[in-house]
């Protein structure tokens, strides 16, 4: 019987702490896919008055990067070594960050406040260099999260008015034309890459949707609608698959699974969280950790 080990980074958020945490999950293949939690949840980060969440793997698999309590923060973790490094110290630069499509760099959306008024900048951090670079100046609250293009070159991020295309500085071969995706004011739209190709875009969805995650074979997307459930549908817009109650989804190498997290909570704080690994299509469902508290 043929097995894979699928590593799988998470968030355990307990009542009292927060902990970055590494499974190992067999996936076997005989007839039908069976995951099994193999051992303990392996501490990497947090405890002692340190709370880290929302980490997320590097395309190549050798670093995890999370942030801090209020997104405040960026740090990255050595697979290998279990070395830590901080990135930023800056607000809200953990939330929505993104891994290029080499590992190098990750791109998010700092901010500033000044006499409350809200500015937010595009950032790029390299991993190598421990180094920032600012891709846009600081300006009244963009409205979308960076996200990279699929040949690495561009980053896009919905300004508030429209697409807005920034050159990353990686000196990679162009990308034929393909759609991005993103959300305005809720809705999900889809536009050409290159613009100079097509500068129109249109909507594939239109509810209040958040956290649109793109497959890696580019085919499906799934997104979660405010308040209700997770998501995933063709990138035509066709196909669409409820399934249920879920945050924070990820895509699996192959496009072929998604893991994510259902909390719970009492209004006030987080009282439980666990992982869930599910195909695309709905027909598999398996829980993968069990907090107790």
């Amino acid at each position: 019987m043929p097995v894979l080990n699928l590593q799988i980074g998470g968030v355990i958020m307990l009542k009292r702490f927060v902990l970055i945490y590494l499974l190992l999950i067999p996936l076997a293949l005989f007839g039908q896919t069976r995951f099994q939690v193999v051992g303990e949840p392996q501490r990497l980060a947090g405890g002692n008055g340190d709370y880290f969440h929302s980490p997320v793997w590097s395309p190549d698999g050798q670093m995890i990067a999370f942030t801090s309590t209020n997104y405040k923060g960026l740090w990255t973790l050595n697979v290998e070594n279990t070395s830590i490094t901080n990135l930023s110290d800056e607000a809200g630069v953990g939330f929505g960050f993104q891994w290029s499509g080499d590992s190098k760099d990750i791109v998010s959306r700092g901010t500033q406040f000044e006499n409350a008024r809200r500015l937010d900048a595009v950032k790029l951090f390299n991993v190598e260099s421990k180094t920032e670079k600012s891709l846009t100046e600081y300006r009244n609250k963009i409205a979308g999260l960076p996200q990279w293009t699929s040949d690495s070159r561009q980053i896009y991020f919905f300004n508030g008015k429209s697409l807005e295309f920034v050159s990353s500085g990686k000196l990679l071969k162009a990308d034929v034309a393909r759609p991005v995706y993103f959300t305005k004011y809720g809705k999900i739209y889809t536009q050409v890459y290159p613009t100079t190709l097509a500068k129109s875009s249109r909507i594939v969805v239109d509810d209040n949707c958040l956290d649109v995650r793109v497959s890696p074979d580019g085919r499906k997307i799934s997104y979660q609608v405010m308040g209700g459930n997770l998501f995933v549908m063709n990138t035509d817009g066709s196909g669409t698959t409820d399934l249920g109650k879920g945050h924070n989804a990820r895509w699996s190498p192959d496009s072929e699974y998604l893991v994510y997290m259902i909390a719970t909570d009492d209004g006030h704080d987080f009282t439980g969280s666990d992982l869930y690994v599910s195909r695309a299509d709905g027909s598999e469902r398996v829980i993968v950790t069990r907090t107790d508290d």
